[in-house]
């Protein structure tokens, strides 16, 4: 009875019922605690659904319980990295690998755990540890393709790509990883090809979703740029990526200092704002970029698709009011004597209106955008700063109707809100990733 009750629990594995295998695992470890398989079963289906706490205890009982085993040691190792615990995870899987150096699983999550932590010379080498072990080996060959596509070595790459399909054609992970690999090289076409094949191996495979998500939006060449930034940033270690981004400011900073001695860095400055209004507002543009897609709708989430539609429109609006503004002087300049001039003049107070509706439209889309996509996961006192910051704009722009001055004044205070908010919100979705 005990042996059919095992049975059912790797059945249900297999038929990806992981929380009912928790059950029946559970029941048979209660009778049999020191059971490698039940525990090994057991560590793998809370893994599968995601409870990487459970994982770990789990993961300490079966090492206290049997410490001489390496697959204990690779376990925990496992375990600590999905907790996030990295220094420990390499102590326990270089141990494992000590008492069974043969075992190339081993070396391929040792080369994951580096490739996370950017590591990516050290994934390389592992990787090619395990595949000295075992030269098919598909976890390694994968590992060895983010390894040497972040490192940008294309000749051994292209390689590995063709040894990795070789190896294991028909799986879904390494389908999906070379897609990842050709979109980061910009292959789009060839990229949406694996995705889609991922994708018809396991239909609801996340890692293949959000990649053909990318690539959809990829076929617009300004999404396309700023997904090769991306990638160029994620090549980097976290301090880095500090480095760069504060860097860039005091870089505007500096330029704005010399700006009015030397004119032509204005175009400059321009561009490097403009750059940064992007990299805030890209997320919700790439919605808007799948709703407006036949096919890319159909991946959106009912949020998503109400932000694509909120961009659109705050779009449209800001570049229309701006583009009047600015436009209006050139048609009719304020000097002539000429009727137009005149009535310009004397509803100079709507003409002013234009630019702080124009700059609301533009810059509510990032908290906005934030605090509609994120609901779930952004923390209480941030959301309520979202909202304060919209509804300061919203201000903004009715103060205007009525004084045109306290509408700038308000406006002014929503426009540095939305500043240290998008520099903010960076920092938390840092520290959450």
């Amino acid at each position: 009875m005990e042996s059919s009750q095992l049975n059912k629990a790797r059945l249900l594995m297999n038929l990806n019922r992981a929380s009912e295998a928790i059950q029946e695992l559970k029941q048979w470890l209660v009778l049999y605690p020191e059971d490698i398989e039940a525990l090994s079963l057991l560590i793998q289906a809370y893994i599968s659904t995601d409870q990487h706490k459970a994982a770990l205890e789990t993961a300490e009982d079966m090492l206290g319980m049997i410490p001489d085993y390496s697959l204990s040691h690779y376990f925990y190792g496992v375990t600590l990295m999905l907790n996030k615990r990295y220094k420990e995870a390499e102590e326990s899987l270089l141990q494992a690998i000590e008492m069974d150096p043969w075992d190339a699983d081993y070396f391929s999550m040792l080369g994951a755990l580096h490739n996370l932590q950017k590591n990516w010379e050290k994934g390389l080498f592992y990787a090619d540890q395990g595949l000295a072990v075992d030269p098919e080996h598909v976890r390694c060959l994968n590992t060895r393709t983010e390894a040497l596509t972040k490192l940008g070595r294309l000749e051994e790459l292209q390689s590995t790509i063709e040894d990795t399909l070789a190896a294991d054609p028909h799986n879904a992970y390494t389908q999906a990883n070379v897609g990842w690999s050709k979109l980061e090289r910009g292959n789009v076409h060839e990229a949406r090809q694996h995705f889609a094949e991922s994708l018809r191996i396991n239909p609801t495979y996340e890692y293949a979703q959000g990649g053909m998500k990318e690539a959809v939006k990829a076929k617009n060449p300004i999404y396309r740029a700023y997904l090769g930034y991306l990638f160029w940033m994620n090549r980097h270690q976290s301090s880095v990526q500090w480095t760069i981004i504060i860097g860039f400011m005091i870089g505007q900073n500096m330029i704005r200092q010399y700006a009015e001695r030397y004119p032509i860095l204005n175009v400059a400055l321009v561009l490097m704002i403009l750059f940064m209004y992007l990299t805030w507002v890209m997320m919700p543009i790439g919605y808007l970029i799948l709703q407006l897609d036949s096919y890319g709708r159909l991946a959106l989430e009912k949020r998503q698709k109400w932000v694509g539609i909120i961009t659109g429109v705050a779009l449209l609006i800001g570049t229309l009011t701006l583009g009047v503004y600015y436009l209006i002087p050139f048609f009719i300049p304020v000097d002539s004597s000429s009727p137009a001039a005149y009535y310009l003049g004397q509803y100079s107070h709507y003409y002013e209106l234009l630019f702080i509706l124009g700059l609301y439209s533009l810059l509510v889309i990032i908290p906005l955008s934030r605090v509609i996509t994120d609901a779930e996961e952004l923390p209480t006192w941030f959301k309520v700063v979202s909202w304060g910051i919209i509804g300061l704009g919203t201000l903004a722009v009715i103060a205007g109707f009525f004084y045109i001055g306290l509408g700038y004044m308000f406006g002014t205070w929503a426009l540095l809100g939305v500043v240290l908010y998008g520099w903010v919100y960076n920092f938390v979705a840092f520290r959450k990733k």
